[in-house]
């Protein structure tokens, strides 16, 4: 008997799954999985997994292949996206069991279900005022922080009060590595009008408290937000889903391609992938100094607006207009001032000439005068 293990329990399994990138997300994903792996054999084979995986473990033909496409088959309930993550998860446990399996074989015995790409619709001022309308204050302050900064849900749910910078101009959010699906820090900011919500809902807040939450399980967080979403959804009456899925237009999630769209336009794709938290983006939008990055914001702050025209980022630049044309107007008196000081003493020049004139002519007349006297 061999004193060295060839397999992995089914705990060492997820611990190595959570190990690789710390992701809670994959970990339930994998937990998901399994749950569904145990079903399917309970279900079609009558039998617990363990027992198949035995029988599996020994077996050089084919009859794993056809075993993994009929657990696609049972996971028909599920989307094309999901059945995929299940199945690739179920794949991993298999190879840490000891069955490996063949590419190859795979594309030759199981069929995946087609991912149907269907073009995104995008959300529009109107609907997110609806759903703004009919939120509560915190709920407000998320919404226009994912709306102005491009974060996910779960990076915006893990802020604490110190990863705010309100003392810069636009308020600047350090977002850790940890926190990031990338596993990697970056920066971002929000819009003005997110900014007033925000410093509300922080006040009585300390530096280590979290923002929008108060629940340490961002995973439960995040699932409690797309419940409540789900509700706001359903009162503002957005219920319309994408064809062949589950996926609703309106959903929580388009706040970042909201973000995103506008942020290409206005800066580009590049700057806005880089404050979406794309990897392959960010070494070269942090070459750009920091007033830079905070000046291509500037410019992009009023496009994100949702309230109308007379936002107070509007109103700022209104205001700049205003200053500036009372300075043009100052600069225009000014002018017509100096102008019509110019012409009065071009005017007093000439009726300084025309008495020069007149001595002038004087003197003549006096010099001719005493020529004849003599």
């Amino acid at each position: 008997m061999s004193l060295l293990q060839s397999t992995f329990s089914r705990q060492d399994w997820l611990d190595r799954v959570f190990g690789k990138n710390k992701s809670k997300r994959s970990l339930n994903l994998a937990k998901a999985s399994l749950t569904a792996f145990d079903r399917f054999c309970t279900s079609k084979y009558g039998t617990d997994s363990e027992s198949l995986i035995k029988d599996l473990r020994g077996d050089s033909g084919d009859k794993i292949y056809i075993f993994l496409s009929n657990f696609v088959s049972f996971l028909d309930d599920k989307s094309p996206r999901t059945i995929q993550c299940y199945f690739g998860f179920i794949r991993s446990y298999l190879r840490s069991q000891g069955i490996k399996t063949n590419v190859e074989d795979i594309k030759e015995f199981v069929k995946f279900p087609s991912v149907l790409k269907v073009r995104r619709k995008p959300l529009t001022k109107d609907i997110i005022q609806k759903l703004l309308d009919n939120s509560k204050e915190n709920r407000k302050a998320l919404y226009l922080t994912l709306l102005s900064s491009g974060m996910r849900l779960g990076e915006a749910l893990s802020l604490r009060k110190k990863d705010f910078d309100f003392t810069k101009e636009p308020v600047m959010v350090s977002i850790k590595a940890s926190l990031t699906k990338t596993r990697e820090a970056r920066e971002t900011y929000i819009s003005n009008e997110a900014k007033k919500l925000v410093s509300d809902l922080v006040k009585d807040k300390k530096d280590s408290d979290f923002v929008f939450t108060d629940n340490f399980d961002i995973i439960m967080s995040v699932n409690l937000e797309e419940t409540i979403f789900s509700e706001l959804r359903k009162r503002c009456g957005f219920v319309e889903r994408y064809e062949c899925s589950n996926r609703f237009v309106v959903n929580i999630h388009a706040f970042r391609a909201y973000f995103h769209t506008i942020a290409s336009r206005i800066n580009g794709t590049e700057y806005a992938n880089a404050l979406d938290g794309h990897t392959s983006y960010l070494g070269q939008y942090y070459r750009i100094s920091s007033e830079e990055r905070m000046q291509m914001y500037r410019k992009l702050e009023p496009h994100l607006v949702i309230y109308g025209d007379n936002t107070e980022q509007s109103g700022l630049l209104k205001d700049q207009i205003e200053v500036r044309d009372k300075e043009i107007g100052k600069l225009t008196n000014l002018i017509m001032e100096m102008k019509m000081s110019l012409d009065r003493r071009e005017k007093e020049f000439e009726d300084i000439r025309g008495e020069l004139e007149k001595l002038k002519q004087w003197r003549q007349i006096s010099e001719k005068y005493e020529l004849i006297k003599s």
